[in-house]
């Protein structure tokens, strides 16, 4: 594999983690024409204040007792200027009797430096503020999860946040610019939603075989 380009590089780095265990709305459903561009949408939270309520298997993974003890990387979502490393994950706690939960892990970086984080949803600030991004979704909500990015093309993932995935596109004189996917305020340019969602269904049928 050559892995001098940025695609194999980043997949490289996403086998050694995993291993061890948007400006002007170009149409009414495209989100952003620019995604790794600050939005300028209405809101008043002061940044220390925002707060995201956790998917059930996000706050599972908060607790302390609780660690990832089996993981098989699924794939690199790839594009320009961002990507998700995507995995399927059980965790467990400490003690007895143990208690587990499987999932979904999107892990969310950019190429370079952000361009601040002053964006129209407060999920994509809380997020774009985290080092080290990543969402948990439980096995349980996945088939809804896949389901609604290919039905109506966009997914609620934390309570009350519409736009946790959708898609943006951006045109000019009948031309289209860009386009892409939308993760969480991670614009991933030139790829499509029916992929994500296979990357979905993929870790479905991990996570059917994973260790019991």
């Amino acid at each position: 594999m050559n892995l001098t380009s940025p695609s194999h590089a980043r997949l490289a780095l996403a086998l050694v983690v995993s291993l061890p265990v948007l400006a002007a709305t170009a149409t009414a459903s495209a989100i952003s024409a620019d995604p790794g561009a600050p939005a300028t949408g209405p809101h008043t939270q002061d940044a220390q204040a925002l707060t995201l309520t956790p998917t059930a298997l996000e706050t599972f993974a908060a607790r302390p007792d609780v660690s990832i003890t089996w993981s098989k990387l699924i794939g690199l979502f790839d594009g320009r200027g961002a990507y998700a490393v995507v995995s399927a994950v059980t965790l467990e706690s400490d003690g007895t009797p143990r208690d587990r939960m499987r999932g979904i892990r999107i892990e969310l970086r950019r190429d370079g430096e952000r361009r601040g984080c002053d964006l129209m949803h407060l999920e994509w600030q809380v997020l774009c503020e985290r080092p080290q991004a990543q969402v948990f979704i439980e096995e349980a909500r996945l088939s809804q999860v896949r389901a609604a990015i290919l039905s109506a093309r966009g997914a609620e993932v934390h309570p009350g946040h519409p736009s946790g995935i959708t898609y943006f596109r951006s045109s000019a004189g009948g031309q289209e610019l860009n386009s892409g996917v939308l993760l969480f305020g991670f614009g991933i340019s030139g790829r499509t939603l029916e992929e994500f969602a296979a990357m979905i269904e993929a870790t479905e049928a991990a996570l059917a075989k994973a260790p019991r």
